[in-house]
């Protein structure tokens, strides 16, 4: 019984992931951590991760925003001790409700303002990355800082979704060789992962047709909409 509600969980995460370009983690970590420990859960959440970031690049290598990319993860690695020095001084809960404030602010102001922000510059790549390998190693949100950055760039939807997936998972892959080192894996953090596999690819080739119905000029809207969501989340945690 368990299994078959980690599994629903899993596959509701995933949805809203494909179909917005971001959003598992912050979804399926709270909810997850209903069932299981954190220490069960944030294995399985990197693992699925993993995984779901290689099912959506297979098809969207190609919109991938290389040249913002080699910005944001170099940033991103030097931010991830910073992570673990704050994960010992400051409490989670902290860390996510601020964070989940800005989601909130941005997300309502992005929505209700009439006047357009200009795009920011590229250099503020190395401060988002370094903001999402910190917030990823001290509380596995890595996702939102970067989500924010091409919030202010203005990418269009396929490259939006492609270059944020392409971070989360190599993002995703350093922070479970961390797991890996505190000893966090186990074989029943497998068994679910390997269960896992066909509810993720059904929920990835769902989620890419839900996008497709995405109209391109509202995007946008929908995803400082979804902000306000996680955001929400996050406050909750």
């Amino acid at each position: 019984m368990d299994l078959a509600i980690i599994l629903c969980i899993l596959f509701i995460a995933a949805l809203a992931n494909t179909t917005f370009g971001f959003g598992y983690p912050l979804i399926a970590m709270p909810l997850l951590t209903l069932f299981l420990d954190v220490q069960e859960a944030a294995p399985l959440v990197i693992v699925t991760t993993i995984i779901i970031a290689t099912f959506i690049l297979l098809r969207e290598w190609s919109n991938v925003d290389v040249a913002s990319l080699k910005r944001l993860l170099p940033s991103a690695l030097v931010g991830i001790p910073f992570g673990l020095w704050f994960l010992t001084r400051v409490p989670e809960v902290l860390v996510a409700r601020s964070l989940g404030a800005l989601l909130i602010g941005y997300g309502l102001y992005r929505l209700l303002a009439r006047v357009k922000l200009a795009q920011i510059s590229t250099t503020w790549a190395y401060f988002f990355g370094f903001l999402g390998g910190m917030l990823g190693s001290a509380c596995s949100i890595s996702g939102p800082p970067v989500v924010l950055y091409a919030s202010f760039k203005q990418w269009e939807q396929r490259r939006f979704r492609a270059t944020i997936q392409a971070f989360l998972l190599i993002a995703g892959l350093l922070i479970a060789v961390g797991h890996a080192i505190n000893g966090l894996w186990d074989p029943m953090m497998w068994q679910r992962s390997l269960w896992a596999l066909p509810v993720l690819a059904a929920s990835t080739v769902l989620g890419n047709i839900i996008a497709g119905y995405v109209p391109a000029n509202k995007f946008d809207k929908v995803i400082f909409a979804v902000f306000i969501v996680l955001g929400t989340l996050l406050w909750l945690k």
